[in-house]
Order: C-alpha cells, then structure tokens, then sequence
C-alpha cells in the first residue's frame, strides 16, 4: 500500500509539476559540478543547503541516472516504503498525516512524518535504517553518510560488545567512504572546509531549542540503558534526538520505530536473538 502512495504522489507532483523540495534539492545536488557552496542557509548570501557528506550525493546521482522523471518516481517511493518498517502504524502516520496537512492547517506534531514525504526528506529512510540496523548492522552506513548524529546508534553494539555488528556496521561505511574519496577527494575536502566555516550560521529553519551537546548525552545513555536492559524501543528515540540540527518535530518520523519494538506491533524478527525482548 505504501508503495501505491509513494507512486500516486510522484505522478500527482510529476503531473502538476510541483516539486518536492527536497527532492528537487538532492537531483540538482548531485548533477552539479560542486557540491557545497560557501555559505548555508536563507539568508540572501547564502549559495548552499546541501550538507551531507559527498557519498550521498553520488548515490543521488547513480539513483537519477534516467532523469527527474526517474528520480522524482523511484525517490518517492523509496520513502513511503521505508515507512512499512512499522508496519501499519506507518501507512496510519502517513494517511493521516496527510489528512491534517489538508484540513487542518498542518498540524506538524502529528503530520511531520507525513510531511518528510512530501517534500522528499531522507528521513523516513533513516526511520528504516535505525529499525532495520539490529538485525542488518549494514544499515548504519545510511545515517552515519546523511545526518550522522542518528548513527550514534552504533553505541548498542559496544555496549553489547556485538563486535561483528560493529565491525559491518563501521567497515561498510568506512567501506562507502573511501570509494567516494577515490573518486573525487576533492569534495570531501570541500565538505570539510563548507562544514567548519558554516558551523555558527544560525538554521535557516526553526530548530529544537536544546543544544546538541546536551542532546547527544542524552541520547547515548539511553542507548547504554537499553543495550544493557535488552529493551531496543530506546534506539529510535535516541537516534531521533541526536541530529546535529535538530529541526522543529523531525525527531517524530525516527520516534515512529518504537512501534517496531513494543506492543502488538512488536517485529521480533527485526531484533537478533540475543537482544529480543
């Protein structure tokens, strides 16, 4: 069913010619000449939104290999099918997320996962990543190359001393990185030097009011405690409050992947056996 969604909202934006911002914003990313401009932001010098690290980029690019068309498509779906990681509080999240972006004035508390669809943020696939990466540590490669503070995760293996996991988790990322550096070292360099000059230009979005250096803390002793107690509903919370920017309700799309964890919706195949609970 989501799938279905993720194709009749493509075509819906295809067709009026409404482009999902984000969406648009990865495509002509990664068919540039450079990646990362001087100064990020709204603000009338700004030149650059894009922050990821330079692997996703050429993924975009690999991705959107057949055009906007292609891309618009295949994106959209990819994100409203990272959403059936729960199941059907993920087609209940985005039906009725959409609902209140329609009726009720964009109610985000509620909407904003359905809102990341719409506009084609990376999130929901982080959503997946972070269900997913218990039982496919490989995972991790997503969030730790996109947003990398909800990589943080990886913690729930140390604490475990799940080594193997551990090592796929750091080796296919690592792995990921060093082909993206081969093949043009020179945008690494850029993003380094575009993410220290930019690191006190204020967001050009509303932003979670609680800095990231009380944040991270946060999330990572609640990793500890749920390794440690052998309950994994704790990774999506942490995760989703441990972006660098954490903007307005984003950390709700992550939070979704408790559902995978408790109640009637518990997914135990998700979770390796050591770790069910």
């Amino acid at each position: 069913m989501l799938g279905v969604i993720g194709v009749a909202l493509a075509s819906a934006f295809y067709v009026s010619r409404v482009a999902p911002v984000d969406t648009l914003h990865y495509y002509q990313t990664a068919h540039s000449d450079h990646f990362y401009g001087t100064v990020w932001g709204a603000s009338q010098s700004a030149d650059a939104w894009f922050v990821y690290p330079p692997p996703f980029a050429y993924v975009v690019r690999i991705l959107s290999f057949g055009g906007w068309g292609e891309w618009l498509v295949l994106w959209t779906v990819i994100l409203a099918v990272s959403f059936s990681v729960v199941r059907w509080v993920g087609v209940t999240a985005v039906v009725v997320g959409f609902g209140l972006r329609l009726f009720v004035d964009n109610f985000k508390p509620i909407s904003e996962p359905a809102n990341h669809l719409t506009i084609g943020q990376l999130q929901p696939l982080i959503l997946a990543a972070v269900v997913l990466g218990l039982r496919y540590p490989a995972m991790w490669a997503i969030p730790l190359l996109t947003k990398i503070g909800p990589g943080v995760g990886v913690v729930w293996f140390v604490v475990r001393r799940e080594w193997r996991s551990l090592a796929i988790a750091l080796g296919v990322t690592g792995a990921i990185a060093a082909v993206s550096f081969v093949i043009d070292p020179g945008s690494w360099g850029d993003w380094i030097r575009f993410m220290l000059a930019n690191a006190s230009t204020p967001s050009p979005v509303p932003v979670v009011p609680i800095p990231a250096w009380i944040r991270f803390p946060v999330a990572i002793a609640l990793i500890v405690w749920g390794a440690r107690t052998d309950r994994p509903w704790t990774l999506p919370i942490a995760c989703g409050i441990a972006s660098f920017a954490l903007y307005e309700w984003s950390f709700l799309t992550i939070w979704l992947g408790v559902f995978a964890f408790v109640g009637p919706w518990k997914q135990d195949r998700l979770v390796p056996t050591a770790a069910a609970t």
